[in-house]
């Protein structure tokens, strides 16, 4: 029904150059970090299962593909998720993440639903209804959420602007000067009630905010036709428009324009000739969506990623662009291999600052979401040094990555990480035989309600339960861990 961020990275990733899938196998790791400051993630969904329930409405319900299921944004539905919300945010930061990456699907138009054919007004799946301006309680929601991201420490915000169903240039036959000036508006509404509300919050220096003025619409108006625009030139209209309209406003020190999938030759370099022909002029920052062909990378071959470097490195380099900031606004979640496949972009003359992780388990092709905490960040961390081994029996004792696992070993037994911290070790591609995996490793979690993924349990210290149905109270006092000691007993469903 409407077209979103997966899909338009999934149909421009399945095209990229076949010339590019020449091997099977594993990128090589480097030598050394190829970013240069700590990234994030991109914190967009909450599933209803993680706080108090919100079925999705009559209309919603089997039309939202894109919202998982049946999760919905984080700006949406702050006020009554904010428990969930909070301590997700802590864990990214207690994991050593410092940037979080926010988005705002928005649409307008002649809205007319309300409970039962949607369960939170102003909402359908992901998106929120916004006719230059958020809702009074979406406003709320989004400063009260920029003030915690303030009070936990986050250094940088980045702010996503994904305008949707009629309010989508991509979907426009012609030039709509009504939806323009409501996008338009929203955005600068809403720079400015981010900026009220972190200077709302006493202490320490606000974390800097980057805008994304249309998320993904970058230079989409040179790929091929079949999964470009309904009007190529329509799209360029509204983004060169926007562009001069912002920046005539507010300059360029804010904003890194508008985010690209270079799928495509000539995808960059049209944008920055759009740019050129404003009196905006170029943005000091560029953020990039960076996939490999879905195919390829579910057998474990990460090459195609090559191929969008290149595209960067060549486009760039001809606009002399290429000592901006650079940074990868979206990539697979704690991915060592997708890690190993991106720091080849050093060996291409491409310095990536930071890196922001998106909720997709590389490999999962049909699974768009399946990452609930996002708080492992150490593959992307990683030197992707190899870790030291002594005998080709043992592992000399510390920390290891595995599989985009966390693990520890004392020489001869190990155990997986069931919390993270700012931490991460060398890599291995394998674990010897006869070393013991003695399952997760302690402490027992202490007593309490407790996540696991999706699910959500009681622990007594040495037992734990399952529980049936959480209830609000449940949920907001819940930590997360990736996983159960193997020493506590299993009891069953919570009574």
């Amino acid at each position: 029904m409407f077209r979103s961020l997966p899909e338009l990275k999934r149909a421009i990733c399945l095209t990229i150059a076949a010339a590019s899938f020449g091997f099977l196998g594993h990128s090589d790791p480097a030598a050394a970090d190829f970013l240069s400051e700590p990234g994030g993630s991109n914190l967009v969904f909450i599933s209803q299962h993680e706080y108090t329930p919100l079925p999705l409405g009559s209309v919603e319900a089997g039309n939202c593909p894109y919202a998982v299921g049946d999760a919905r944004s984080v700006i949406a539905v702050y006020d009554v998720a904010k428990a969930a919300i909070d301590a997700k945010l802590r864990s990214l930061y207690a994991a050593g993440q410092r940037k979080i990456s926010l988005v705002l699907w928005h649409f307008f138009n002649q809205y007319t639903y309300a409970p039962p054919q949607t369960t939170y007004l102003n909402t359908y799946c992901e998106m929120v209804f916004a006719d230059g301006v958020l809702s009074t309680k979406h406003q709320a929601n989004l400063s009260a959420l920029i003030a915690t991201i303030k009070t936990i420490g986050f250094t940088q915000i980045n702010f996503r602007f994904v305008p949707t169903d009629v309010s989508n240039p991509m979907e426009w036959n012609s030039w709509d000067e009504a939806q323009f000036q409501s996008n338009w508006n929203l955005i600068w509404q809403t720079r400015q009630l981010i900026y009220q509300s972190l200077n709302s919050v006493p202490g320490a220096s606000p974390p800097r905010v980057l805008f994304d003025l249309g998320a993904e619409l970058g230079g989409m108006w040179a790929v091929p036709q079949q999964y470009g625009p309904v009007n190529p030139q329509v799209l360029r209209q509204y983004v060169t428009t926007l562009w001069s309209v912002y920046t005539s406003n507010y300059g360029v020190s804010d904003t890194t324009g508008f985010s690209i999938v270079p799928g495509f030759s000539g995808q960059i370099s049209a944008q920055i000739s759009a740019y050129d022909s404003t009196t905006g002029g170029r943005p000091n920052a560029y953020g990039f969506d960076l996939y490999g062909n879905e195919p390829a990378v579910a057998a474990g071959d990460y090459s195609s990623f090559d191929t969008q470097l290149d595209f960067i490195s060549s486009e760039l380099g001809s606009a002399g662009e290429l000592s901006k900031e650079l940074f990868v606004q979206e990539t697979y979640f704690n991915s060592m291999l997708a890690r190993n496949a991106l720091s080849q972009a050093t060996q291409k003359g491409i310095s990536f600052r930071y890196l922001f992780q998106w909720p997709y388990r590389a490999g999962h092709a049909t699974d768009i979401v399946d990452v609930f905490d996002l708080s492992p960040y150490f593959s992307y961390a990683s030197s992707g040094a190899s870790y030291p081994s002594l005998s080709p029996l043992f592992f000399p004792p510390g920390t290891f990555i595995y599989q985009d696992n966390l693990y520890y070993t004392n020489g001869h037994d190990y155990c997986r990480y069931t919390t993270v911290g700012p931490y991460t070790g060398g890599t291995v591609a394998r674990i010897p035989a006869n070393m013991r995996n003695v399952g997760f490793c302690s402490p027992a979690i202490p007593t309490g309600w407790f996540r696991v993924s999706d699910r959500l349990y009681y622990s007594y210290g040495s037992t734990y339960c399952s529980s049936r149905g959480p209830d609000a109270d449940q949920v907001s006092g819940s930590t997360v861990f990736w996983g159960i000691f193997s020493m506590m007993t299993n009891l069953g469903s919570c009574q």
